[in-house]
């Protein structure tokens, strides 16, 4: 069995920016010719910790020659991997990488792991808040909209500029045709933007859409 170490660091071999947040610009929108070494720093930190990774595992990963350090060579080798992009590459992190590691490395032969973690620390723990904050924000409004699907009883249509709220239930009318029926109880109007379980609501639904079933009917406001 591997070490823990060994696992993260195998696990840091798999490491892309194919793992960035989906929400962020494409790379190739990037300012990468003003401002590419920052850049870099910015997208490796993002998906380290989305990866829940940290420096010293790439550092073992692509330590290939076990001395503790990475050589320009090994260092082109894990960016290029991590960049899994080849187009990207060609055009223009082939030369930001370079570049980088001239910054990191301050001019050496080598980038140690005090040097790279320098790199890679700054700003590292409010990025990381502020990814949690923002993964935290992103779940609650998925858990209201789930809430919103889930407690459908309750809907907003359109009446004019307003959006009305309505309370509706399956009724059984005992008028020979065995069918369920639905009533609603109008409510006041609620404004342009009303609030459903704690969360604005995102979208009015068509009444008319909501009571095309034969036999419906609106007893209220």
């Amino acid at each position: 069995m591997f070490a823990p170490g060994m696992k993260r660091a195998q696990k840091s071999k798999d490491l892309t920016f194919a793992l960035r947040d989906p929400t962020d610009p494409p790379l190739t929108e990037l300012p990468w010719e003003a401002d590419g070494v920052h850049c870099l720093q910015l997208e490796l930190q993002k998906v380290l910790i989305r990866a829940e990774l940290c420096p010293l595992d790439l550092l073992r990963g692509y330590d290939s020659d076990g001395g503790g350090t990475f050589t320009r060579k090994e260092f082109v080798v894990m960016m290029k991997r991590i960049v899994n992009d080849d187009d990207l590459w060609d055009e223009v992190l082939r030369d930001v990488v370079k570049s980088a590691f001239q910054t990191i490395s301050g001019g050496d032969k080598s980038i140690d792991i005090v040097e790279f973690e320098r790199f890679l620390n700054k700003g590292w723990l409010q990025l990381k808040a502020s990814m949690i904050s923002t993964s935290t924000a992103a779940q609650h409004d998925r858990q209201d909209s789930q809430c919103l699907i889930a407690c459908s009883r309750r809907h907003i249509y359109a009446v004019g500029s307003h959006l009305v709220a309505d309370e509706w239930s399956h009724v059984q009318h005992e008028n020979g045709s065995g069918k369920d029926e639905r009533s609603c109880q109008c409510g006041e109007l609620v404004g342009a933007r009303p609030r459903v379980h704690g969360s604005l609501h995102p979208a009015a639904i068509c009444a008319e859409a909501r009571f095309q079933e034969a036999g419906s009917t609106c007893a209220g406001g």
